[in-house]
């Protein structure tokens, strides 16, 4: 699915039950959403599971600016409000991590 950030269209999979505590997924620079296939299918029937492609990755937008990482992190802010989600467990390697500690609610 896609939804329209301030940077433009940002690609994003939910699965799992609603209600269920959310875990949201950032991946490495140079990576995408996919990266997570397997944590995906082993979390998804307990939790909702968020994975998403950051500006500059997989199918997500390329920018007209230079990327860095408070765009990731607003984009990431932006999509868990377009899909109601008010609180979740974040979870990102490399560029993820950075990402979701640059800004938070």
């Amino acid at each position: 699915m896609f939804f329209e950030s301030s940077y433009g269209e940002i690609y994003y999979e939910i699965y799992g039950p609603e209600g269920a505590m959310v875990v949201a997924f950032n991946h490495g620079l140079s990576s995408d959403h996919d990266m997570f296939d397997k944590q995906v299918s082993e979390l998804k029937n307990r939790y909702r599971v968020v994975v998403w492609d950051m500006p500059e990755h997989g199918r997500s937008v390329k920018l007209e600016k230079d990327f860095d990482f408070s765009v990731a992190a607003e984009c990431f802010i932006e999509l868990l409000d377009e899909i109601g989600i008010e609180r979740a467990v974040s979870v990102g390697t490399s560029l993820g991590g950075v990402c979701q500690s640059v800004y938070s609610r």
